[in-house]
């Protein structure tokens, strides 16, 4: 069974990641198991909704265009 992680953890991580800091050290010192592979997917996945974190928090983005793709694309 995989392990969730806490979202504050993910956060810090990308947070650490974003400033330079050595990937396999946040790993070990945020006791990551996965390593600095589970990082840059939480990196990636971060960067997917810049543009709207603003305004919208992702999830309520993926909804929106769901919404409107079942409204307007029958």
């Amino acid at each position: 069974m995989p392990k969730i992680y806490d979202k504050n953890i993910k956060t810090e991580a990308v947070k650490r990641y974003k400033n330079g800091e050595n990937i396999d050290k946040i790993a070990n010192d945020l006791n990551i198991k996965a390593g600095s592979q589970l990082i840059r997917i939480w990196y990636k996945s971060s960067k997917s909704c810049y543009s709207y974190s603003i305004y919208k928090d992702c999830n309520e983005v993926k909804l929106m265009s769901q919404k409107l793709k079942k409204r307007f694309y029958f």
